[in-house]
């Protein structure tokens, strides 16, 4: 996760702050970010292979990589509006379940329509809003593929975190009433939370959760 910091700190340059500088000042600027995450790729990647956790190309070929790159997104802007039925350890055969693998496919492919969209209208803030919320579902694509899961509900809080920068930002320049609404929203998530957090107490509740989902 670590690896896509410096992209959280563009995508808040040059989309949300509006900091005009040039490539080579904003380059200059996250150059120990970059070599921070590069180190921290290679040792995690290391990490993986070494503890046996990383998945073959045998057991996980391209075209399930592939899959899980485009089921990701979608799957994780779901469960970040709608945090319901969360699970430690999602698994979804786009072979055999094409009822749960298309329609969040569609919505990646939806998401990316969008940047496509903001990038034309050069919606600054939404682009790299988005651009931010998929940089921090990078180590979640499948690409890398560690373990049996293809996702798992704690993988969606960093995308998540870039999608609440946004809208914070967004709720700004709305005004109060959509302020007041967006504060309802946060109490309905609170009591979310509340359950969510139960589940998380001990490894049985954890895992028994994980059984039942």
């Amino acid at each position: 996760t670590a690896v896509v910091f410096p992209c959280f700190l563009l995508a808040l340059d040059l989309g949300l702050a509006r900091r005009d500088l040039s490539p080579r000042r904003l380059l200059k600027e996250k150059t120990p970010f970059l070599l921070a995450a590069a180190a921290a790729l290679a040792w995690g990647v290391r990490a993986q292979i070494l503890s046996g956790s990383a998945s073959s190309l045998a057991r996980a070929g391209w075209a399930d990589r592939f899959a899980i790159a485009a089921w990701t997104p979608g799957w994780s802007l779901w469960k970040t509006a709608v945090p319901a039925g969360l699970s430690p350890f999602v698994f979804v055969d786009w072979r055999s379940q094409p009822g749960l693998f298309w329609p969040m496919a569609a919505l990646t492919g939806v998401l990316l329509a969008g940047l496509a969209y903001a990038a034309r209208r050069r919606a600054r803030g939404a682009f790299w809003t988005g651009a931010a919320f998929l940089a921090g579902l990078a180590p979640a694509l499948g690409i890398f593929k560690s373990g049996a899961q293809t996702s798992a509900d704690r993988f969606t809080l960093l995308p998540a975190a870039a999608l609440a920068v946004g809208g914070a930002f967004l709720l700004r320049r709305l005004g109060r009433r959509a302020c007041l609404a967006a504060l309802a929203a946060a109490v309905l998530l609170a009591g979310l939370t509340r359950a969510q957090a139960r589940v998380w107490r001990d490894s049985v509740s954890l895992w028994t959760r994980a059984a039942e989902v």
